[in-house]
C-alpha cells in the first residue's frame, strides 16, 4: 500500500454555497428576532416587518454583502445576492397571490 504524501485540499471558503448558507442563517436569525419582538414589544410592528421581509432583509443582507466585498469574497457575495433575490421574489409572489385573492 502506498502512502499519499500530499496534504488534503481544504474546502474553498469563497464559494457560492457558503454565501447561500450565510444568507439562510441570517434569515433564520432575523426570523427568530422578529418572533421575539412579537412576544416582547409590539405584535403589529413585528408582523408588518415580517410581511415585507423582502424589503426588511436589506437591513442585514446589505452589510453582509458589503463585508464580503471588502474581503474580496466574490463567491459569497454571489450567494448572498442569490438568497436576497429569491427571498424578494418569493415575498412578492406571495403578496401577488394575496392581492389577487382578495380583490
Amino acid at each position: 500500500m502506498e502512502e499519499n504524501d500530499a496534504a488534503p485540499i481544504p474546502p474553498k471558503r469563497d464559494s457560492v454555497g457558503y454565501g447561500l448558507l450565510a444568507g439562510i442563517a441570517l434569515h433564520v436569525v432575523a426570523g427568530g428576532l422578529l418572533a421575539l419582538a412579537m412576544t416582547l414589544v409590539d405584535d403589529e410592528l413585528a408582523l408588518g416587518a415580517l410581511a415585507i421581509c423582502g424589503l426588511t432583509q436589506l437591513v442585514y443582507i446589505l452589510p453582509a454583502i458589503g463585508m464580503a466585498r471588502v474581503r474580496e469574497l466574490k463567491g459569497i457575495v454571489r450567494g448572498l445576492q442569490l438568497v436576497a433575490a429569491l427571498t424578494f421574489l418569493l415575498n412578492a409572489g406571495c403578496w401577488g397571490l394575496v392581492i389577487i385573492e382578495f380583490s
